[in-house]
């Protein structure tokens, strides 16, 4: 990457893999060669190469202008992007002790450095002289859109304040970084270390394939006579909804919701703190809430549209819920004669629903046979192929994990579009969830298109037995979608310009929950789901129930997710954090303010809450809602065709996929669908509302519009 002439420097290019041209498939990372002790002295080459690009554009002594300053701006810090993107992703993916050592030295140096970029004076001068030209210079909508987006990065960075105000709001970025480094870190050792033991004659009413995980878990631990259950997502909740002891699942409930509120890892004085710190910068940069100043970046940009959003789609769930309530409640209170429905908790939500589940529909035990690993991601490569022609090609390239896959991703006509990485399984060291990275973007050079490098990350429980693959259920098949929705934006991106590379962050989140859609529709269904033992089709009659048991319980699922979401906003509305807790101030918001039903938690509690202690979903958790609403209205333009994979609205749908960041998300939506996004497809798709309440809906928009 960069020619170096002293023996001492030549020594070190060869040392350091991020200080040479990497010899690889596609000039992926050579993962088995980047140690972590790398990555400081490559940080330390990178901020100085990023330095001089940035001193170039200000000692040019040339009339500022779009090329000059701008562009050249959008070309500088490659080798910062890419060291950045690889040591996030494996510090997600492969923490270990020397790792998370390095993020706590490296983290704050980034911030400080990028800090330093956005409060040059004589940077932002130039920026600024374009800025207030930038309506009577030759410049296209998309050039447009960069300037704005640039001069946006540095007024966000302090630009507009004076040297003191600049020097504090440097200080509260630092802070920032070191405060959710810690939470990360404490989070992922409370996941990591935390283990529920039950005695074998306790545990009851479990699936075989559960208890031999547990078993597993615990003869890892050399605990003898023991099953062993962790905070997984495919430990714990097939434990709450198939256990029989109601006592067992009371403490393994309670304890996974009171993650890092006490002890060792508790993280309530971290997140008063950050609280503090992200109101202070918001009041410093002109916003009355940190709330307000992430929505102002938005495609949306109204504070007041996106609560009346939030709050419409809670109450109809909240609704929902309690009609779901009451069918458990009668299943509770026969198996508990001595109880009556007030006792109904939390924790027997999980159990009494998939007790009905089984009893009415289908059991995810029942259906798990049909979705081997294997058998959803050809399903989900199979459709791609269909909606877009590309084909997924398995191919040998380095990686940082033995189970990981990798494809060369090519298009209909042969070429290149890119790498996918895909790391499936759980193990200690990879955070919890599911997420999709890009290691590599795409990008434009001397005219020619460089092809990005993805990867998708699940935690999936690797089989014991190589006999029967992993078996996946179906919010795990929707998981699955949902993060190659990601991958695909990532690898089809063709965005001139690198810091337009994706739209605003509340519709990031559209190509994958669009995604989700494709998932169980009949006709996609019958080419995936084939039996693991001998390749039986399933069956008509399993779709039929399996597109009921979608609608099943979707008043709690989606009561989760936008509670989340308001206490999301509601937190970071708030100006004075004096005397705040955590836990007063969710009871507060989400049990008195909005009657949430008491039986319902949110999908994540504050002390856990990662997507919002960092900065990427900060007031942001309901960019999930706003982007499946549109994700539902797209999907119904697909259904309206009369082919759920219609090549007409496709090649519309990749060509938004391809340049959705040049454009705001509103003109590009409108560009492709004719109209914004409309709330009813979800609320019916969701079984919100059911058919005959669309004419009703349809009608009140129309007297809105009216108004």
């Amino acid at each position: 990457m960069t020619t170096l002439s002293s023996c001492e420097k030549k020594r070190d290019l060869n040392d350091n893999p991020f200080f040479e041209e990497w010899d690889t498939p596609h000039g992926v990372p050579p993962f088995s060669k980047i140690m972590p002790e790398h990555y400081e002295k490559a940080f330390e080459r990178a901020f100085s190469l990023y330095a001089e690009e940035i001193n170039q554009i200000v000692s040019n002594n040339e009339t500022p202008s779009f090329q000059n300053t701008i562009e050249a701006f959008d070309r500088a810090g490659e080798m910062f992007e890419r060291v950045y993107n690889i040591f996030e992703y494996i510090c997600d993916t492969a923490s270990s002790k020397e790792i998370r050592e390095a993020q706590k030295t490296i983290l704050p140096k980034v911030k400080l450095f990028l800090s330093s970029i956005y409060q040059n004076e004589k940077l932002f001068d130039k920026v600024s002289r374009i800025y207030d030209r930038r309506m009577s210079l030759e410049l296209d909508k998309t050039e447009r859109r960069l300037v704005e987006k640039i001069y946006e990065r540095f007024t966000d960075g302090g630009a507009l304040l004076d040297k003191s105000q600049r020097s504090r709001l440097q200080d509260i970025e630092t802070q920032c970084v070191e405060i959710q480094s810690a939470i990360s870190a404490n989070i992922l050792a409370q996941d990591s270390t935390y283990y529920f033991e039950v005695p074998i004659s306790k545990v009851e009413g479990l699936p075989l394939e559960i208890k031999d995980l547990a078993r597993e878990e615990a003869n890892r631990r050399n605990l003898e006579d023991k099953m062993v259950f962790t905070f997984r997502r495919s430990s714990i909740f097939p434990f709450l909804q198939t256990s029989n002891n109601r006592d067992l699942r009371k403490s393994f409930y309670t304890a996974y919701t009171s993650r890092c509120n006490k002890g060792e890892w508790d993280n309530t004085d971290n997140i008063h703190r950050l609280m503090e710190l992200r109101a202070e910068k918001a009041e410093m940069l002109g916003f009355r809430s940190y709330a307000h100043y992430r929505i102002s970046h938005q495609n949306e940009k109204n504070p007041d549209k996106i609560f009346s959003m939030v709050k419409e789609i809670f109450k109809y769930a909240n609704l929902k819920a309690k009609e779901e309530r009451g069918r458990l409640f009668t299943q509770f209170t026969m198996d508990n004669r001595e109880c009556d429905s007030t006792d109904f908790k939390s924790w027997d939500w999980w159990y009494y629903a998939e007790k009905l589940r089984k009893k009415e529909y289908i059991s995810d035990d029942q259906i798990r046979n049909f979705f081997s690993l294997d058998n959803v991601q050809l399903g989900a490569f199979n459709l791609l192929n269909r909606l877009y022609g590309i084909t997924f090609r398995p191919i040998a390239a380095p990686t940082y994990e033995k189970n990981v896959r990798v494809y060369e991703v090519i298009n209909d006509d042969l070429s290149s579009l890119g790498v996918l990485y895909i790391d499936p399984y759980s193990r200690n060291g990879k955070k919890q969830g599911a997420w999709c990275s890009e290691l590599v973007p795409s990008r434009e050079i001397n005219g020619k298109r460089r092809a990005a490098i993805v990867a998708v990350s699940y935690n999936f429980t690797e089989p014991i037995d190589k006999n029967r693959p992993t078996l996946l259920g179906l919010k795990e098949v929707r998981t699955f979608f949902h993060e190659m929705g990601h991958a695909i934006h990532f690898l089809f991106c063709r965005t001139k310009y690198n810091l337009l590379r994706h739209p605003e962050w509340d519709v990031v989140e559209f190509p994958s929950k669009l995604m989700e859609q494709w998932a169980f529709e009949p006709s996609i269904l019958r080419s995936y789901a084939f039996h693991y033992r001998n390749s039986e089709a399933i069956s008509k009659s399993s779709i039929e129930k399996i597109q009921k048991v979608l609608l099943f319980n979707q008043g709690f699922d989606l009561t989760e997710l936008s509670a989340a979401a308001l206490l999301d906003l509601e937190i970071h509305m708030l100006k004075d954090y004096t005397d705040f807790n955590a836990d007063s101030f969710q009871q507060e918001v989400l049990y008195k303010k909005y009657e949430m039903i008491p039986q319902i938690e949110p999908r994540y509690r504050l002390p856990y809450f990662a997507h919002i202690l960092k900065d990427d979903y900060a007031a942001g958790y309901y960019f999930y809602l706003y982007s499946e609403v549109m994700a539902h209205d797209t999907f119904d333009a697909f259904v309206q065709t009369g082919d759920v994979t219609d090549k007409r609205m496709a090649q519309q749908l990749r060509k938004y996929l391809e340049s959705s960041g040049d454009l705001d998300g509103e003109s590009s939506y409108q560009a492709m669908i004719g109209h914004q996004p409309e709330i009813m497809h979800m609320l019916l798709r969701r079984g919100m509302i059911q058919k005959q309440k669309e004419e009703e809906i349809d009608k009140e928009q129309v007297e809105d519009s009216d108004e």
